[in-house]
């Protein structure tokens, strides 16, 4: 009786061994598993793709499924912001991941009025947002410092004036 058990207990784990490598596998396919159409679309990573990691290859599968489900004006602004950011020094590019990262760790209803503060600057007339960022530039580190406490405490006051 033991070694019935123990049979069906390898068994089992050499199923569930190789249906997860086959389900990797299927997340990460070879160059020559891709779809023509993807091999189309991914042709800058042909000569390399089998290389890649599995996890790169399942985030840049994933965009392309993205990318396939966007109109062209949503495709042409990605196309910018790529561009954009391939012309970012790569001090920059790290800055920017590093911003993104400290984005993604605060809390949603924060990070929700940072969203809107930046709609509403967006929607602000150039010329406008233009003066905004000069006399952003202008300020020395001190003042940039009392004019972040001024809104905090202008916000805080906000705050309480609702809750009463």
């Amino acid at each position: 009786m033991k070694g019935w058990k123990f049979t069906v207990c390898i068994g089992c784990l050499l199923t569930a061994l190789l249906t997860s490598q086959i389900v990797q596998a299927a997340d990460s396919p070879q160059w020559n598993q891709l779809s023509p159409e993807q091999q189309s679309l991914l042709k800058p990573y042909s000569n390399r793709w089998d290389q890649l990691p599995d996890a790169t290859k399942r985030n840049v599968l994933k965009g392309l499924e993205k990318w396939r489900t966007m109109s062209p004006e949503e495709r042409q602004r990605a196309r910018s912001k790529f561009n954009k950011w391939r012309s970012l020094s790569p001090q920059q590019r790290q800055r920017a991941r590093e911003m993104f990262h400290r984005f993604r760790q605060l809390p949603p209803e924060r990070r929700e009025r940072l969203k809107r503060q930046l709609r509403r600057f967006k929607s602000l007339p150039p010329d406008r947002k233009r003066a905004l960022r000069e006399r952003w530039k202008n300020l020395s580190p001190e003042q940039r410092r009392a004019f972040r406490q001024k809104l905090l405490e202008q916000r805080r006051r906000r705050m309480q004036e609702r809750r009463h």
